[in-house]
């Protein structure tokens, strides 16, 4: 079974990238989709007020650390439907279509690839939500995270939601971090998240 490299892998992953984010910039500026855009903007800038302020040593550390928490805070209420929809983006692409794609996507099929089961199939639709689940995508997010975020901030006061964000998103920056050393390292070129969900990009001749 020949594998596909990792420059090539990745130029797919990143055209993939490319139209789900220009689709769900398009989606969240629907208004019902996404009501408290206007807040959430208003929390953002006085997030940013407060770090201007801190800068110039107007506030001291504790009271920036305080506002800046209740601010961030504010901002992860507001962006609850915007998590939602990224979601749904993400798997509806990475996992309902390449399901019924034969396991591609339109970066995958540009570059001849496709991502199969250990068998050589299509993965089921569960392998594929679980692997675009726990996978990384830059200026996207994780959307096992954002899920979390979602649900935690309504649990979770403003100092415990900001400690365990941070470790949700560390936890998933390591492990990315090892799944992208792994593609290139491993003569199969499988990421942690490929051996996880059994599943593995091979070439689309194969």
């Amino acid at each position: 079974m020949e594998q596909v490299k990792p420059i090539r892998r990745l130029t797919a992953y990143f055209i993939d990238l490319l139209l789900v984010v220009v689709v769900f910039s398009l989606v969240i500026n629907i208004h019902f989709i996404n009501p408290h855009y206007d807040k959430y903007l208003e929390s953002y800038e006085n997030y940013q007020k407060l770090t201007e302020k801190y800068i110039n040593q107007e506030l001291t550390e504790k009271d920036f650390m305080k506002q800046a928490n209740l601010a961030y805070y504010d901002m992860a209420k507001y962006s609850v439907n915007i998590n939602i929809a990224e979601i749904i983006v993400v798997l509806l692409y990475f996992g309902l279509f390449q399901k019924f794609n034969k396991g591609q996507t339109i970066g995958k099929k540009i570059m001849k690839m496709k991502v199969v089961n250990n068998n050589k199939e299509t993965p089921s639709i569960i392998q594929l939500f679980i692997k675009y689940t726990i996978s990384a995508l830059p200026e996207m997010g994780c959307a096992l995270t954002l899920l979390l975020s979602s649900i935690l901030v309504y649990v979770l006061n403003a100092n415990y939601y900001l400690i365990i964000t941070v470790i949700l998103s560390s936890i998933i920056m390591i492990a990315n971090i090892v799944s992208y050393i792994m593609i290139i390292a491993r003569k199969d070129h499988r990421s942690l998240v490929d051996m996880i969900c059994k599943t593995n990009v091979i070439n689309e001749k194969n």
